[in-house]
């Protein structure tokens, strides 16, 4: 799969329609001419520069709502009390308003387009047409006006389903298991996009995902231990502690949630063990890292004995590889605020790389490391890879690519952005800062001086 473009209206800061755009402005038509491709007009990396609170993590969580809405509002958003809806809240008129989503994407080779719109009380628009030929063919249209529902499958070749007001025909379809293009489509945006956080959850499960694989030998110990050499971080051998215990509540994880000890409780005290279940075992495994040392007998370390900056590489790289390998869309919020610049600067080439990108794997992140737009050229990057938010007074982001800015030979493009040419710059100013400091000041002074009156 590959994003083609992304479009969203009225997501948080996102007021206006903002478009991030993968496809190269050279293709005119809608699809390459027969003795072209699409790698060649399909960028494999995009990346989103602005200050803090500009607005660039937006982009990422509306692309990330688009996915969890195929995946969860047939199943657990049902649960709501009403549609989750996050539009922008600076303005009446956007509190109340739909939010629009709509995805541009390959897969298998076919152009699709995927898009829907929604509020509080649930779905008023939902689409997807693709591009078999020269023409759109349309798939299925949906729309909700004055209480009624109207599903239109217009091709031949799906079967209708029925639907609730409050949930995509893409996410029922997915929840159906169905095998025909509306499960394919499901699937792909579902599990070819990762969303590569960096909190301690998110790390956790993708530390578990590693050790699966190393278990399931789909990736091997010494591919890890590569992986943590290349960040230059002493490690040299990655292994697997296991131990197995009979399943019962004193063998429990002592850093277990509780709520889940509470659940594992009530399953063991509720239901009566078969003979293959009193055999059940609790299997618990984890990494073990052996670093350089002068003493060859030395012990290793874990996770807890390891720098966040480790652990944000190995969970990175691990979903850089898997992405690689498989063809996925990775997309990575601040990746440089874990990250040694060099390393981002790899991760980067990876995927321009096309010897080492061969199944048009794409990285979409945002960063304030400003150092990138100076080696955009070696790390084969062109104008049209690099976006910029900005908010305006209103408090609504904009999102504009460099492409749009004239082009000026040999300029530095990195000390022009830091300059403010291209906007997406905090504005700093020490006077604010004298002032606080000031103010601060005067206060003690009045202080001190009604402490001594008295």
């Amino acid at each position: 799969m590959q994003i083609l473009n992304f479009r969203v209206k009225n997501h948080k800061s996102l007021r206006d329609e903002t478009a991030l755009e993968l496809l190269d402005s050279s293709l005119t038509t809608l699809k390459p001419s027969a003795n072209k491709t699409w790698g060649q007009y399909v960028h494999t990396v995009a990346g989103i520069f602005g200050a803090n609170a500009s607005g660039k993590s937006n982009v990422l969580d509306a692309l990330r709502y688009f996915t969890a809405a195929i995946e969860n509002s047939s199943t657990i958003w049902q649960d709501s009390s009403s549609f989750p809806h996050v539009p922008f809240k600076l303005s009446d008129t956007s509190r109340t308003a739909d939010s629009a989503y709509e995805l541009d994407f390959l897969l298998d080779d076919i152009r699709y387009r995927y898009g829907f719109s929604v509020n509080s009380e649930g779905v008023n628009i939902e689409y997807l047409m693709h591009l078999p030929k020269s023409r759109w063919r349309t798939i299925f249209t949906r729309e909700y006006v004055e209480g009624i529902d109207s599903v239109d499958f217009i091709a031949r070749d799906v079967k209708k389903l029925e639907v609730s007001h409050r949930e995509l025909v893409l996410s029922r379809a997915a929840t159906l298991g169905r095998k025909d293009i509306l499960g394919s489509v499901a699937h792909a945006i579902t599990h070819k996009i990762d969303f590569v956080l960096l909190s301690e959850r998110d790390q956790q499960m993708r530390i578990e995902a590693i050790i699966n694989a190393l278990v399931e030998l789909s990736i091997t110990r010494d591919d890890i231990a590569q992986l943590l050499q290349v960040a230059d971080i002493g490690i040299q051998k990655v292994d697997i502690w296991q131990s197995e215990d009979n399943l019962d509540v004193d063998n429990l994880p002592q850093d277990m949630p509780r709520t889940v000890q509470q659940i594992i409780l009530q399953i063991l005290a509720t239901e009566q063990k078969s003979a293959a279940d009193s055999n059940a075992k609790l299997i618990q495994r984890r990494l073990e890292f052996f670093h350089n040392s002068a003493d060859s007998n030395s012990p290793p370390l874990y996770l807890s004995d390891e720098s966040d900056g480790t652990l944000a590489w190995l969970a990175i790289s691990f979903a850089v590889l898997e992405a690689l390998r498989t063809g996925k869309v990775v997309c990575g919020d601040e990746l440089d605020s874990s990250l040694h610049p060099h390393l981002v600067r790899l991760i980067i080439s990876l995927f321009t790389d096309p010897s080492v990108n061969t199944q048009g794997a794409q990285l979409i992140f945002t960063t304030h490391d400003a150092t990138i737009l100076h080696h955009y050229e070696e790390l084969g990057l062109s104008p049209e890879n690099f976006w910029f938010t900005e908010k305006n007074r209103d408090g609504a982001t904009g999102l504009f690519s460099l492409a749009d800015f004239p082009k000026i030979t040999g300029a530095n493009i990195e000390k022009r952005y830091l300059s403010g040419r291209y906007g997406a710059v905090p504005f700093v100013s020490h006077s604010i800062f004298w002032k606080i400091l000031e103010n601060k000041k005067q206060k003690l002074s009045q202080v001190e001086a009604v402490s001594h009156g008295s």
